[in-house]
């Protein structure tokens, strides 16, 4: 079971969880067997101009996803248009909603849940795995790596020992 949450937060997230929750429920099925695996967009980042512009990116992408889904495309020749979606935050509020900014603030999200009893306060969705989207839209590659690389290197979560810059600096 695949559950993004797309551009939006937690609550958006619970949402999702309380309906795969009601239809195992209302198919007799133990939750258990759901397996859910999250994919969420993220950019590690301490800019918060770059954070925004990784926003609006995942927006893009949000927006013509959101065409699609609905079959309200709007094309200019060959090419898909994005257009606002219904009830589309703000630009500022997807950079709140999404896993954007210093994967300290991050990394103490998740503590805090753990701390709680809770799974997981930032992934309301008690994900048996997580995929994450570094690379959405116009977004550079080698911004891609970096954040990949901050989001090991700082969480104390890696093995490898390389610097933070190191996958940055390879894929130049």
């Amino acid at each position: 079971m695949l559950s993004s949450g797309r551009v939006g937060g937690a609550a958006l997230l619970a949402e999702q969880y309380q309906i795969i929750k009601d239809a195992y429920q209302a198919e007799g099925v133990p939750l258990e067997n759901a397996h859910i695996t999250v994919n969420r967009f993220c950019h590690i980042t301490d800019s918060k101009e770059e954070g925004l512009r990784f926003a609006e990116n995942a927006r893009y992408q949000s927006r013509l996803a959101s065409s699609l889904r609905r079959r309200q495309e709007v094309m200019q020749g060959t090419v898909l248009v994005d257009q606002p979606f219904p009830d589309e935050p703000s630009l500022e509020q997807i950079h709140n909603d999404l896993l954007i900014g210093d994967v300290e603030t991050y990394w103490r999200c998740r503590n805090r849940g753990r701390e709680a009893g809770r799974r997981d306060p930032c992934l309301p969705t008690h994900p048996v795995h997580m995929c994450f989207s570094f690379k959405v839209g116009a977004t550079p590659h080698k911004a891609a790596m970096r954040s990949m690389e901050l989001m090991v290197a700082r969480s104390g979560r890696g093995s490898s020992g390389r610097s933070a810059h190191s996958l940055a600096a390879a894929a130049e």
